[in-house]
C-alpha cells in the first residue's frame, strides 16, 4: 500500500483535520505522539489535537507502509466583549476601546466593511451603525467582537416668543 499523509498543517482550535491513509490497506493503526490510538483502525482519522500522527497500513499481501504528519492547533486571539449598544448624542463622538491579547494584527470594521488604516485598539466614531474589531494571530486564527453605536437626536427646545417685561 502507498501512504501519504501530506505536509505539516497549522489549524485553529475548534477546527478538525481529516487524515486519510488511502484505501489500499487491509489493516490500519493510528498513533499520536507515539501512543497507539486503540480505537483508530479505519483509513481516516479525525484530528482535533496537536501532535505527530502516524499510520501503519498493512496490505492484503502483508506488505507494510507508514507515514506521519505533524498537526499544530493554535488558540484564537482573545478579544474582550464590547458593550452590546452605545448611545451618543448627535454631534458627539466616542472612542471605542478594545482589549485583546495573543494577536498579531487588528482591524476595525464598519457594517462589516474594513475601515482603512484602523488597526489599533481604539477607534473614534460619530456615526450610527455596527462596529467590530478582528484580531488575527500568527497562525491565521481570528476572533471578532462588535458593538452597535446609536446616535440620538438632540431634543428640540421651544420656549415660545421672546417676552419683554418691565
Amino acid at each position: 500500500p502507498l501512504v501519504e499523509l501530506g505536509n505539516t498543517q497549522t489549524k485553529c482550535e475548534g477546527e478538525t483535520v481529516t487524515l486519510n491513509a488511502g484505501t489500499g490497506g487491509a489493516i490500519y493503526q493510528w498513533f499520536r505522539d507515539g501512543t497507539v490510538l486503540s480505537s483508530a483502525v479505519s483509513p481516516t482519522l479525525q484530528v482535533t489535537q496537536s501532535g505527530v500522527y502516524r499510520v501503519i497500513v498493512t496490505g492484503q499481501n502483508q506488505c507494510i507502509a507508514d507515514d506521519n504528519v505533524k498537526i499544530d492547533f493554535f488558540a484564537s486571539p482573545v478579544v474582550n466583549d464590547l458593550p452590546q449598544m452605545i448611545n451618543i448624542c448627535q454631534g458627539d463622538s466616542i472612542t471605542l476601546m478594545a482589549t485583546a491579547s495573543d494577536y498579531q494584527t487588528l482591524q476595525w470594521f464598519y457594517e462589516n466593511n474594513i475601515i482603512s488604516g484602523s488597526t489599533g485598539l481604539t477607534l473614534k466614531v460619530k456615526n450610527s451603525g455596527k462596529y467590530s474589531i478582528e484580531a488575527t494571530n500568527l497562525a491565521g486564527c481570528k476572533t471578532k467582537k462588535g458593538t452597535e453605536v446609536n446616535v440620538r437626536s438632540l431634543p428640540v427646545v421651544e420656549l415660545g416668543q421672546d417676552v419683554t417685561s418691565c
